[in-house]
């Protein structure tokens, strides 16, 4: 209850009284009760016993990517971000619809299409390997050109997507971004 009861900040455009903030959040606190035998502070104990990742040792990512020389087709880049930004796009709008009273076999087929769709989009630009080399680099963070922070930014929210369709596209390319061992 505590991590999940949402105290307002504003009423109505405006900014609350921090008083009125603390007070409503020790309102919330007391009516927490500690001895209350409950699954969820069991799961609580649980996870504050887990302890963070260590950071040492750990090998960056700049590792394992193989940044390729030449110049990449920036139209191009666009028209495959422009791509995923909209099948990712349409898959989330379609995840809404489960909660609707659409069938699951209706949602699947209509994501299997959009997806079979995208993949032909994709396959029809013919990329060249120094393009999927500065999309992969673009999306992981690593890209070694201007406006870095802000092509990561763009591509960051589809990281998944964009590697799992450049991959399905054209395997050979994509797996040439990386090392081999």
């Amino acid at each position: 209850m505590k991590w999940t009861h949402k105290i307002p900040v504003t009423k109505n455009g405006k900014e609350r009284p921090q008083e009125d903030i603390k007070a409503e959040r020790n309102k919330v606190g007391k009516r927490i009760d500690e001895k209350l035998i409950c699954p969820m502070n069991w799961l609580q104990d649980c996870l504050d016993k887990i302890q963070g990742a260590s950071k040492d040792g750990f090998v960056d990512t700049k590792e394992f990517f193989v940044n390729n020389p030449g110049w990449a087709n920036n139209r191009q880049m666009s028209k495959i971000r422009k791509i995923v930004e909209d099948y990712d796009g349409y898959t989330k709008r379609l995840m809404g619809y489960l909660i609707d009273d659409i069938e699951d076999d209706e949602i699947l087929e209509l994501l299997m299409l959009k997806t079979d769709e995208t993949y032909e989009k994709l396959k029809g630009l013919k990329m060249s390997k120094i393009t999927i080399n500065r999309l992969v680099g673009s999306v992981i963070g690593i890209d070694m050109g201007i406006n870095n922070d802000y092509k990561y930014k763009i591509t960051s929210k589809y990281t998944r997507k964009m590697m799992n369709l450049l991959y399905n596209c054209n395997r050979e390319y994509f797996l040439s971004c990386f090392k081999q061992s």
